[in-house]
């Protein structure tokens, strides 16, 4: 979990508005594990030439939505559970429920138009774990 916020919180960081500030479009996504939609999790949207700032939102629901710079994009998708500790008064521990062909070796992507109609940004992304 501390990586997935530790990535998270490095996209969000800079966000400030600013007339140098590159601009950013809205996008819909609906995410999907094995034919059910994600409770939680994290997606984040890198551009797919390793080039500029990565965007990123929450997953809830199956649904994300938030503003993002155009372009063709690579997508990670994340998503932890808590475990309880084995014994009381020990740390959680938690596990991680999206293989890593959908985060950290991820070959999902997406192509960010710049348009302000949502319908044009709206991505789906159904997810195996096996």
């Amino acid at each position: 979990m501390a990586l997935s916020a530790g990535w998270l919180l490095t996209a969000l960081a800079g966000c400030g508005g600013g007339s140098d500030a590159p601009q950013r479009y809205p996008i819909l996504g609906r995410v999907t594990l094995d034919g059910n939609p994600l409770e939680s999790g994290e997606v984040l949207i890198l551009p797919a030439d390793g080039k500029g700032r990565p965007d990123a939102g929450t997953i809830k629901n199956g649904e994300f939505s938030f503003d993002c710079t155009e372009g063709s994009k690579r997508v990670e998708i994340t998503s932890t559970k808590e475990i309880p500790p084995a014994s009381p008064g020990g740390m959680p521990d938690y596990v991680t429920l999206i293989p890593k062909k959908y985060n950290s070796a991820s070959t999902l992507t997406a192509e960010v138009k710049p348009s302000r109609n949502v319908s044009d940004n709206t991505f789906e992304f159904s997810l195996k774990s096996k």
